[in-house]
């Protein structure tokens, strides 16, 4: 049974703060916050938020959301535990 659930998600990029819809949060479940790492392509224009979480016992994960050029394009889950 999950413990702790994203109820919003916001973040700032070059100050503009930039929601990120509830579709891309609402079933991540137990987040492990400490882990998260940005990572920014400023060639390209992309960003990567990477979220891990080492809950395995509550079916851990690791998520990127991914922002083009300040604008929220999708995530990606990978629920392996590999």
């Amino acid at each position: 049974m999950p413990l702790e659930k994203l109820t919003s998600l916001r973040v700032t990029i070059s100050g503009n703060k930039v929601d990120i819809p509830a579709t891309a949060w609402e079933n991540l479940y137990n987040p492990t916050l400490e882990t998260c790492k940005v990572f920014l392509d400023a060639s390209t224009g992309f960003m990567y938020i990477n979220l891990t979480t080492t809950r395995i016992a509550a079916g851990g994960y690791e998520m990127v959301w991914i922002f083009k050029n300040g604008r929220y394009v999708r995530r990606y889950v990978d629920q392996s535990n590999d």
